[in-house]
């Protein structure tokens, strides 16, 4: 492990594993954090990392200042820099309850992530666009990206520079964003255009019902294949009663007095469902092959 920063300061039971590279000016750490093998890192400002967050395996991170918020999660070979990494606005910054894949992040010019954002595999953020001479009337683009809260971006798509996309909005798979979205919308396309209008909180307390016994069903299904047993479930909607532990689907909270590999199953099987239950890492009950 090679940490050749100015000042540092690590929290409480963090990981970084032995090959980890880390030069910058100023390392923060918040506690349990991860960073796995092969994560090679050089800033020329601060790096800062907040709870519960884990780097994957490969990251590989150049710029100026990058600033990662609490529970971010990437599975590895994250690209954050591209050209003109060294520069005074090669800056990033991630809210909180992000995800990433193995995406490039160009921070020619700043990137600003919001909180509980999803880049889904192959996404590439791309601040700086050329070839030939801009004096002579080639095509250039350069300017920074904001991507506000709770928005996803599909598989495989592109956000150029001056871009910003607005809370809650979905970019679909493949698409390329040149231009702002607006909050709720789906966008697709390439160019990404506007498809339709999200319309949050417009289902029936019955369609939410039918929607809940759904999950549940299939819960149960994936608990009988990985050959679980003993686990009690009971839906009071919008309340399920996993063992002792309470999930409330509205409010997304939920009161556990001790945590069991059965809570944290659950909780990692319902976010695929995009209902998120926060507060420790993800992991669920793997089958046993044999």
């Amino acid at each position: 492990m090679m940490l050749k920063c100015r000042k540092k300061k690590i929290g409480k039971n963090c990981s970084i594993a032995k090959d980890v590279k880390i030069i910058c000016k100023s390392l923060k750490l918040g506690d349990e954090v991860t960073i796995e093998s092969g994560t090679d890192i050089y800033l020329h400002g601060i790096l800062e990392v907040q709870d519960l967050s884990i780097l994957g395996p490969s990251t590989r991170i150049r710029g100026n200042n990058v600033s990662i918020g609490s529970e971010f999660y990437s599975d590895g070979d994250l690209e954050i820099g591209g050209g003109g990494w060294t520069n005074p606005q090669a800056n990033l910054k991630v809210g909180d309850r992000c995800v990433m894949h193995n995406n490039h992040l160009n921070i020619n010019r700043p990137i600003t992530i919001g909180n509980h954002v999803g880049l889904s595999p192959r996404v590439d953020l791309i601040t700086h666009g050329y070839w030939n001479s801009i004096l002579k009337g080639f095509p250039f683009r350069e300017g920074p990206i904001i991507i506000e809260d709770n928005v996803i971006v599909g598989w495989a798509s592109i956000i150029l520079g001056n871009v910003r996309i607005g809370e809650y909005a979905v970019i679909a798979a493949g698409s390329i964003v040149t231009n702002d979205v607006e909050s709720y919308y789906v966008v697709g396309g390439v160019p990404a255009k506007p498809i339709y209008k999200i319309k949050p909180d417009s289902l029936s307390r019955g369609e939410k019902l039918s929607i809940t016994k759904e999950i549940i069903r299939e819960y149960k299904e994936s608990l009988k294949f990985r050959k679980i047993k003993d686990v009690k479930i009971k839906l009071v909607y919008p309340k399920v009663y996993v063992n002792d532990a309470i999930f409330d689907l509205e409010e997304e909270k939920y009161d556990v007095e001790k945590h069991t590999n059965i809570t944290d199953d659950f909780r990692d099987f319902i976010r695929r469902k995009g209902i998120w239950f926060y507060g420790r890492h993800f992991k669920s009950i793997k089958k046993k092959v044999i």
